[in-house]
């Protein structure tokens, strides 16, 4: 038996998706990367550890998750936060996974909303891969295209008993910079969220 999550409302985003990435390829004469930072880019900050860790910068807050990946340190999210307090989301790269603490046996739905690029753009494209394992013990990479502020995801509770769920979050922007020159963003984000799934 398969199990899919797939639907006419799927594949025609997944159409729509295409073709926007078609367009982003074609007009684009720069790419910009803002996924995989080193964490030495962010001045002042030695030895950053893996996982989440608040620092203070004149007077400002400032919340980072390092992620290690093989041996290289990346920033997967940051949040910065103004003098009142308050997050500044231009400055900021972050998502919100929502997600129960327990799932069911069988095909379960999250959601993802991303903040990871919060400045004017063109078109934006938004992915997230789930690593799910079916009844057979197939192991298998489903990929959900949706809005990036409702980006909707299944999972699959396998069998009963603890399980981590992780993903990945994929985005290819189209923007404008000042002087009106198109220009293409990359941003890749990663998480991982431990439920138990039961009957």
């Amino acid at each position: 038996m398969t199990y899919r999550f797939l639907s006419k409302r799927f594949h025609l985003k997944l159409i729509f998706s295409i073709l926007i990435l078609l367009l982003i390829s074609l007009s684009c004469n720069k790419i910009k990367k803002e996924e995989s930072k080193k964490v030495d880019i962010i001045n002042e900050i030695d030895d950053i550890e893996e996982g989440w860790t608040e620092y203070n910068r004149d007077g400002k807050r400032l919340q980072i998750e390092a992620l290690k990946i093989e041996d290289t340190t990346f920033i997967n999210q940051k949040i910065i936060f103004d003098s009142k307090g308050q997050i500044d989301y231009a400055k900021s790269k972050f998502f919100k996974i929502k997600l129960p603490d327990t799932l069911k046996l069988g095909i379960n739905y999250g959601i993802a909303e991303l903040y990871t690029f919060n400045k004017p753009f063109e078109s934006r494209a938004s992915s997230i891969i789930i690593d799910n394992i079916y009844p057979d013990g197939t192991l298998v990479k489903d990929t959900f295209y949706d809005n990036y502020k409702n980006l909707k995801f299944g999972v699959f509770g396998d069998k009963i008993g603890p399980k981590s769920i992780k993903g990945e979050i994929s985005e290819l922007l189209l923007a404008t910079d000042k002087d009106g020159n198109g220009y293409k963003i990359k941003i890749t984000s990663f998480f991982e969220k431990n439920i138990i799934v039961s009957e």
